[in-house]
């Protein structure tokens, strides 16, 4: 059975982009507009510019709002996860599908973490660390597999439901090469 991510994460979504493009605003448009009106032309021109330049930087901000919503629920539309009897699968992507399966007697450890926006928005993330988890595939938080936007009891609940079947495949693998190890 698929699971979805919380409906909040498509909002969390959202806001990122937003708070990407105002960044990108205020860095690129807010100064451009400022420099033309302390330029010392105070004329018809130069304000009717700051105006008009003013003007086009809320039509792209709607744009790059329209943008934002389209993004987002097309992602948490295209994100999700199962829980399998051997594997932990995930799917993902709007334009590029991938699909990451976890395989549970490779899983050594999982944080669930809050950064500031996801708390905000009453979400967290599960970072699954495995063994023998290769350079490419570790990301910058050190785990192979990220799982974003569930709620945080979701979170725990999955986070204990994996570790559980982490253990599990770990205690069948053991008793597998204990018996292959007898001759039996």
């Amino acid at each position: 059975m698929q699971n979805k991510l919380d409906k909040n994460y498509r909002n969390l979504l959202i806001v990122q982009h937003l708070i990407s493009w105002l960044i990108v605003y205020g860095v690129f448009g807010l100064p451009f507009i400022g420099a033309i009106l302390t330029s010392g032309a105070h004329d018809g021109i130069a304000v009717t510019l700051a105006i008009f330049l003013v003007v086009i930087g809320l039509v792209l901000l709607g744009v790059a709002v329209a943008i934002a919503f389209w993004i987002a629920t097309w992602w948490y539309r295209n994100y999700t996860y199962e829980l399998t009897d051997t594997v932990f699968k995930k799917r993902f992507g709007i334009l590029t599908k991938r699909e990451t399966g976890i395989p549970y007697e490779r899983i050594q450890n999982i944080d669930v973490v809050s950064p500031l926006l996801y708390r905000i928005f009453g979400l967290s993330k599960l970072n699954i660390q495995t063994a023998g988890g290769s350079s490419y595939a570790v990301g910058m938080n050190g785990a192979e597999g990220t799982l974003p936007g569930m709620s945080r009891q979701g979170a725990i609940d999955l986070q204990q439901e994996l570790l559980r079947r982490a253990h599990s495949s770990a205690a069948q693998q053991a008793v597998v090469k204990a018996t292959a190890g007898a001759g039996l």
